[in-house]
């Protein structure tokens, strides 16, 4: 198995899971005979049980806020907070598996963050600013992927609990935070009332885990400022891509809950659906049709 993920613990042991361990627990329980993991269900894009954006994932810890953070390890990897307040803070937690984080406010880089602690600490603010001017901001973590200078060798996770602006709390999956790209945004067309749309041809947006079936459904959107998109669907064994479809989604007029079928899967395979950008242009992911046997978080 070679996707492997790393979770803060609730005590600050970093607690390790892979995605083959949560198949096998899956497969038991339909092999069982129970229907409620193996169903053809809808996975909406707010569903942080089912799916990631571009390279962080939603990770459950009771305690935190919420009962769920955003965390990734991957240098590069942005989260992107956009406010209108003249008050802002970040949450986070330490424990012995933190990392660096580079914080951005409008633009500039104002501070560096260690997430490094022996002990797990919650509610941790990794950065505030009082002060700034009333209107529109952004308040961006960047994830270096190092350890602190003085933490021992380990693991190198940031983690975005939640932010707080003007005193009212913005959990990490609100339409306000955007990860590398992945933007939330609300229209009657859309399966659930609210997609994500990305841009990017490297970093796509995930479903996930789909099993039991030979054929898993991206819900997209089309029209004329859409383009090209890639959607592949990735076996979980080996984190190889098992089928592949680029569609063009360009179309005179909007029109949401576009369907573009992956056929051809082996049924007895685990796989995560995956679309990214073909050329650039925003790329609608409204939420995948599948199989779903368990949680790719």
């Amino acid at each position: 198995m070679s996707t492997t993920f790393t979770t803060p613990g609730r005590h600050g042991k970093a607690l390790l899971a892979t995605v083959g361990a949560v198949l096998v627990a899956a497969v038991l329980v339909v092999l069982a005979g129970s229907p409620a993991l193996a169903a053809i269900s809808t996975v909406q894009d707010t569903d942080r049980e089912h799916t990631q954006y571009g390279r962080w994932m939603f990770t459950q810890d009771p305690g935190v806020s919420g009962g769920w953070e955003s965390t990734s390890r991957t240098p590069d990897a942005t989260a992107l907070l956009r406010f209108e307040g003249t008050r802002v803070a970040w949450k986070t937690l330490t424990y012995d598996g933190g990392g660096v984080t580079d914080v951005f406010l409008d633009g500039r880089k104002v501070a560096s963050f260690d997430g490094y602690s022996g002990t797990q600490q919650n509610d941790v603010t990794g950065f505030s600013r009082r002060g700034l001017t009333k209107g529109k901001h952004t308040l961006k973590l960047v994830v270096t992927g190092t350890r602190g200078p003085s933490a021992p060798p380990g693991d190198v996770w940031s983690i975005l609990d939640h932010f707080v602006v003007d005193g009212a709390t913005v959990e990490e999956d609100s339409p306000r935070v955007s990860y590398d790209g992945w933007k939330t945004s609300a229209s009657p067309r859309a399966s659930g009332g609210t997609f994500r749309q990305g841009a990017s041809e490297t970093f796509g947006a995930r479903c996930g885990l789909f099993s039991g079936s030979t054929q898993i459904d991206l819900i997209t959107a089309r029209g004329p400022t859409r383009g090209m998109a890639t959607v592949q669907a990735l076996d979980t064994f080996d984190n190889s891509v098992a089928a592949e479809v680029t569609v063009d989604l360009h179309a005179r007029k909007a029109g949401g809950q576009h369907v573009v079928p992956v056929t051809g899967l082996n049924a007895n395979k685990t796989y995560i659906l995956e679309v990214v950008s073909a050329d650039g242009t925003p790329v609608v992911f409204d939420g995948c049709v599948g199989n779903v046997v368990g949680r790719i978080n």
